[in-house]
């Protein structure tokens, strides 16, 4: 039985490592993607993939490009300092 696919986001490719990073429709674990796996998804790509787990680590697996391109700045939009539209900082009193 085929495990079934879900939607994703690179948001960081590491060549040297042989590894991209995809957020995860679901909002769980990042997923982890062997290059081999990847190719030629970049950051900002939509893919489609099968997920499965090793050990602790969420691994997808049969990656496929959907939208090139589709989330351009999502990475910039992660982590400390990053902007996010709509929210201002609380007011100091």
């Amino acid at each position: 039985m085929k495990r079934a696919t879900m939607l994703g986001v690179v948001l960081h490719r590491n060549d040297a490592l042989g590894q991209a990073v995809i957020w995860c429709e679901d909002h769980a674990d990042l997923a982890y993607a062997p290059i081999a796996e990847s190719a030629p998804a970049v950051p900002g790509d939509l893919v489609r993939f099968r997920l499965r787990r090793a050990g602790d680590r969420r691994i997808a697996g049969e990656v496929e490009l959907v939208a090139p391109g589709e989330y351009p700045d999502i990475a910039r939009g992660l982590g400390p300092g990053a902007e996010r539209p709509g929210r201002r900082p609380a007011p100091v009193a």
